[in-house]
């Protein structure tokens, strides 16, 4: 009887096949059915499988891709460290050798170490510049030095710097930063710049524009300049500003005379300018970076020579500010 049954099948079958039917008997279509559900659960673990498999491989990706860059940064920030200490040392043998770090005259008032010598002061540098000797003028009582960082050219100068901030970020001053703005008096019609301000983009310059005060910044070692921020001088040299300030950045200048006469010159009537500093005392001497110490005498012999005058100072432990305004009477002789 299964034989009869199975021909019939075969038969009604093949005369269904050119219609595009078939019959098919229960038992076989659970069966497929079956096996289909064993399918898709199977290709479903698989892409899950892949799927975790993808995600502990990006993770391990993202872990290695970390590694290796915390590795490189670490081996070039050992690297500058490196040249910065051989470098500096070598200098220090060959001044030691030769006498070249000891200087001929006062490079703020011009007193020649030959009639009254020097006296010598030494220190040494947190930042891989060795021994730093630097020499106190006797007849303005400027601490000046070292001799091997006031010899170096401008693209060495801004060489070291980069060097510098490469393996070390300064703190925040933008609050004293602001402090010192605050100095000049400011009207809201006003003008103001902030005179080295550290970069394209200043934290300080833009609190105190939101606050709608006119600032612009001026930093020559920015790559470019930016919408508030100036980065050479042939942007700023021919506007006036109501008031400039400085925020330590005086005791880095290597002609601290030359540019404060340059920043009076774009001064308007009254205006003023303010230098802030803790270096107007001997204080933080370990930075080869700090070529100068305006102590004693040395911040009125600025002033004049600059063809200004001391009108104020502030001093509130660490922060010291300078107040200067312009000397009619310097300037006219």
């Amino acid at each position: 009887m299964k034989t009869i049954t199975s021909k019939l099948a075969s038969f009604i079958n093949r005369a269904l096949r050119k219609s595009g039917f078939q019959i098919v008997r229960s038992p076989t279509i659970d069966r497929l059915t079956l096996r289909e559900r064993q399918y898709v659960e199977l290709a479903q673990q698989v892409e899950a499988a892949i799927q975790n498999s993808n995600s502990t491989s990006l993770a391990l990706d993202s872990r290695v891709s970390d590694l290796e860059h915390r590795l490189s940064e670490s081996t070039i920030e050992n690297l500058i460290r490196y040249a910065m200490k051989s470098h500096w040392r070598a200098i220090d043998l060959v001044e030691q050798l030769s006498g070249k770090d000891k200087p001929e005259t006062c490079p703020l008032c011009g007193h020649n170490g030959n009639k009254v010598p020097f006296k010598e002061i030494t220190s040494n540098c947190r930042f891989m510049g060795g021994r730093l000797l630097r020499h106190i003028c006797p007849n303005c009582d400027v601490i000046f030095g070292p001799q091997k960082m006031l010899a170096l050219d401008e693209e060495m100068l801004n060489l070291e710097y980069k060097n510098l901030y490469r393996i070390y970020s300064e703190g925040d001053s933008t609050e004293s930063t602001i402090k010192t703005f605050h100095l000049l008096q400011p009207r809201r019609n006003g003008v103001y710049l902030d005179f080295g301000c550290g970069g394209e983009w200043s934290e300080a310059i833009s609190r105190l524009r939101q606050d709608g005060w006119n600032i612009y910044g001026f930093e020559p070692s920015a790559s470019h300049s930016s919408e508030f921020v100036f980065s050479s001088w042939e942007e700023i040299e021919h506007k006036q500003f109501d008031g400039i300030f400085s925020h330590n950045l005086l005791e880095h200048l290597f002609d601290p005379v030359a540019i404060t006469r340059k920043l009076s010159h774009l001064l308007g009537p009254d205006g003023r300018i303010v230098h802030a500093t803790p270096c107007f005392e001997y204080k933080y001497d370990y930075s080869h970076f700090h070529v100068y110490f305006f102590t004693g005498r040395s911040p009125d012999i600025l002033a004049q020579l600059a063809g200004m005058k001391i009108e104020n100072w502030v001093r509130e432990g660490d922060y010291v500010a300078c107040i200067l305004k312009s000397d009619i009477e310097a300037s006219n002789h």
